[in-house]
């Protein structure tokens, strides 16, 4: 059997290998290692951050090698790629045939106040070159219950034209529903800042039309969403934050769903789009019968010194829709400083716009220390509303029938070039309705494609 070795994939004896060379800078025989072979997708990383990245920050910081990765990425791919090419030599000559398995040691592992810690694991087995299976488990200490998925995928790992999958899954809803697991910052601040649901059953998603940024495709779902109760409020440090409030209940029933979905545009693409028709019910029966639109896009300009991304977002749903699929407004996703699923409405409609300043101010303070931050300032201002009432959570101050809300703030952000964390990002931020509870912020970590994207 022939291990494919990727981003977050490795044995641990070419790990070991890789490590003790770049500790002890003994050359590994560079003639040996590829020059194409990417060591635990660190050159990957490191070439985004030349082409791409280098824009954020002039060269005056964009030098600075964090952590000394450069240096680390060297002595891997001089090392750990000829360890690990010659273990793929030696097993291609003994297997003409073989299996790849993916192994993915984290898989569905997060924490939040409705399972506590999950802890999971999973492994991706390719039964060929273009079909695999995605099998994964894990346990909620707090729910005490199992979850999981099992998945049949055909065509390319980083994009299958086709994906058949059953799960049974804690889900969040609302604005905040994507994106990255915050379960690292639910654990040691409290900023559990989604609210969930149960959903169990099948999906499939087939992508018809896949050519360059473009892609057009269709989902279904037949499946059952349920609610779920808060069980833990544990964290490290804080009080009186989002993971010590009851997670709200949905309106439990059987969803029978067809969505169409489109998308133009990649994290390094200057603009993008994205829409969603769907319909809900009707000669699919189920429990409940709605329909939804949605169209998202965005522009991503770069400037001479910083870099600005403007998005907007704009949702239509129409019918007799569960609280769950109401149109909300507020929180991380699209109104910052405002509390999530504050406003709800059969329409919504929001901005956002980022500069993300390329100077590195702190560096030109000349202070010790302080210049050494590497900090990026990231302003920030969103703005929406919403319009018709619709059957939405019981928080819910219901619709601003047009009445705009906005909240300001500025980002700091520390790029950390690791594998999975590239950065970790702090926004403070206040809304602008004389609320009298007007501060807050947000910390969380990003991945590579949040770098580029932020929270569009």
């Amino acid at each position: 059997m022939r291990r494919r070795r990727k981003l977050g994939e490795w044995s641990a004896t070419s790990l070991a290998t890789a490590v003790l060379l770049a500790a002890t800078g003994v050359p590994a025989a560079p003639a040996e290692s590829p020059a194409t072979y990417d060591t635990l997708g660190v050159r990957s990383v490191l070439e985004g951050r030349q082409s791409v990245l280098d824009s954020l920050l002039l060269p005056e910081s964009t030098q600075f090698d964090t952590a000394g990765t450069t240096s680390l990425a060297d002595s891997l791919d001089r090392g750990g790629a000829a360890a690990i090419a010659a273990q793929k030599r030696a097993v291609a000559k003994s297997h003409k045939h073989h299996i790849d398995l993916g192994f993915q040691p984290l898989a569905l592992t997060t924490y939040n106040r409705v399972e506590g810690m999950r802890v999971g694991i999973g492994i991706q087995p390719s039964l060929t070159r273009w079909l695999r299976l995605d099998l994964a488990g894990a346990y909620g200490f707090s729910s005490k219950r199992w979850s999981g998925r099992t998945a049949l995928e055909l065509g390319k790992r980083r994009g299958p034209l086709l994906r058949f999958e059953w799960q049974d899954l804690s889900r969040p809803f609302g604005p905040q529903s994507n994106g990255r697991s915050l379960g690292f910052w639910s654990l040691v601040a409290g900023q559990d800042r989604r609210d969930y649901l149960r959903r169990r059953g099948f999906g499939l998603d087939l992508w018809a039309y896949r050519r360059g940024r473009t892609r057009l495709g269709v989902r279904t779902l037949a499946t059952r969403e349920t609610s779920l109760d808060a069980l833990t409020d544990f964290h490290f440090f804080g009080g009186g934050t989002a993971i010590e409030l009851p997670n709200p209940p949905v309106d439990d029933g059987d969803l029978r769903s067809i969505a169409l979905m489109g998308h133009d545009g990649d994290l390094r693409s200057r603009t993008w789009l994205d829409g969603e028709v769907g319909w809900a019910g009707g000669p699919a029966g189920g429990d409940f019968d709605y329909n939804w639109q949605r169209v998202a896009g965005g522009v991503r300009p770069y400037i001479p010194g910083g870099r600005l991304s403007i998005g907007f977002e704009t949702t239509h749903v129409g019918g007799s829709p569960p609280l769950q699929s109401a149109a909300y407004l507020g929180g991380d996703a699209n109104l910052r400083a405002y509390d999530r699923l504050e406003f709800a409405g059969r329409q919504t409609a929001n901005v956002r716009l980022e500069y993300s300043i390329g100077l590195d101010l702190l560096a030109r303070t000349r202070i010790p220390v302080i210049e050494r931050f590497k900090l990026q300032f990231i302003p920030f201002l969103d703005a929406g509303s919403t319009w018709d009432d619709v059957h939405a959570a019981a928080q819910t101050s219901g619709s601003l029938e047009g009445d705009p809300r906005s909240s300001v703030g500025l980002g700091l952000q520390r790029l950390l070039w690791l594998p999975g964390l590239e950065a970790v990002r702090v926004d403070i931020m206040v809304r602008t309705d004389r609320s009298d509870d007007r501060w807050g912020f947000w910390v969380r970590s990003l991945a590579l494609d949040e770098v580029f994207e932020g929270d569009d």
